[in-house]
């Protein structure tokens, strides 16, 4: 109950900080941004083994499959309809025809371990094993007549499938590795539980420049969410290099365990140049829940106590992304995050690599 009324609390704080920004944002709209039925997919694998670090731990892995256009709010299951109910915080935009938002759904699943793997029991001073396979839809509202974007998602999805687990030893040992994970079968909700996920941020640009070769942009974003992941940060990003994308079409800054996909605005593949730019960005982050510790109703047989929660997180991250051609684009991201966890075997900082590859119709 107590987590309960702490996501109600997160509720009145994305309100307020929505009311807050509503002076903020420019008073006027620009033109409507052109959104194709089939705006491209993005794939996107995470997992700690691609860093240098040589880990195998926290959160252990991830895969993305993310569709953009128009198209994506016109499925029997999309779930634009339920994000649009966010709109009223998405000042300037929501309800307004002429500035109609861009859209994206995207299915994936999450994975997290902890230290040790090998053994069979229960390591109630570690994290615990948690998974989630979700489903998450994203309306991107951006205005480059005063510089600001907006984005609200909507995720549903469900904790602890035995799936996740057994499909992690597969391959485990089609990899021969050293390391095999047996105690999924004390993973947050094992067997299965519902959650959902809401979540609102807004980016406004600090400076840009476009020259012929190459130049940059910076912004900064602050954002909130109430569900599984219960929280707020700012977070302050840039690119630099050959840029021709617009500034707000990344989605590094947007991400958190797995990030969005970069598909949304990015330009017609017709029209677009290729690109090759660094990103890099830091977040303070103030957590209030986290169900992948936690755990959620159901009852759980390793959890970390809300004592043991570490309420600021910090992180940081830098990216390589190269499109290659005017549809094709593959980057490189690394994550370092400070711990989750304040006290036991389980606090330790977190690092992860991702690597993407988005096409563009």
């Amino acid at each position: 109950m107590a987590a309960c009324r702490q996501q109600l609390g997160m509720l009145g704080l994305i309100a307020t900080l929505g009311c807050a920004f509503t002076q903020a944002a420019g008073q006027g709209a620009s033109a409507p941004t052109p959104e194709e039925q089939d705006a491209g997919w993005t794939f996107a694998f995470d997992d700690d083994l691609l860093t240098v670090s040589g880990r195998d731990r926290d959160y252990t892995g991830g895969l993305t499959l993310t569709f953009a256009g128009q198209r994506t709010a016109n499925w029997r299951l999309s779930l634009d309809r339920i994000a649009a109910k966010l709109d009223a915080l998405v000042p300037d935009h929501a309800g307004n025809p002429t500035s109609p938002p861009l859209h994206a759904m995207q299915f994936g699943v999450l994975a997290f371990t902890p230290r040790r793997l090998n053994t069979h029991a229960a390591l109630p001073d570690d994290r615990p094993y948690a998974s989630l396979v979700f489903a998450s839809g994203t309306r991107l509202f951006a205005d480059e007549t005063s510089g600001t974007a907006y984005d609200t998602s909507v995720a549903v999805g469900v904790l602890g499938l035995a799936a996740v687990g057994a499909a992690q030893r597969q391959l485990h040992f089609a990899m021969n590795a050293p390391d095999i994970p047996n105690g999924w079968r004390h993973q947050v909700s094992n067997g299965g539980e519902p959650t959902l996920r809401a979540s609102w941020g807004r980016e406004q640009l600090l400076a840009q420049d476009r020259g012929s070769t190459r130049g940059y942009d910076a912004l900064w974003r602050i954002d909130a969410s109430v569900g599984y992941l219960t929280d707020a940060s700012v977070a302050l990003a840039g690119r630099w290099g050959r840029l021709r994308s617009p500034w707000w079409s990344g989605g590094v800054a947007r991400g958190d365990y797995a990030q969005l996909a970069p598909t949304l605005g990015l330009p017609p593949a017709a029209t677009a140049d290729r690109e090759l730019y660094i990103s890099a960005g830091v977040r303070a982050r103030l957590r209030v829940y986290n169900a992948f510790l936690q755990g959620q109703f159901r009852h759980s047989e390793v959890v970390v106590p809300d004592s043991r929660l570490e309420r600021m997180v910090a992180e940081g991250w830098v990216a390589a992304n190269w499109r290659m051609t005017s549809a094709l684009e593959l980057s490189y991201l690394m994550r370092l995050q400070t711990p989750e966890i304040r006290s036991g075997e389980g606090r330790r900082a977190l690092v992860w690599a991702g690597l993407t590859l988005a096409y563009r119709e």
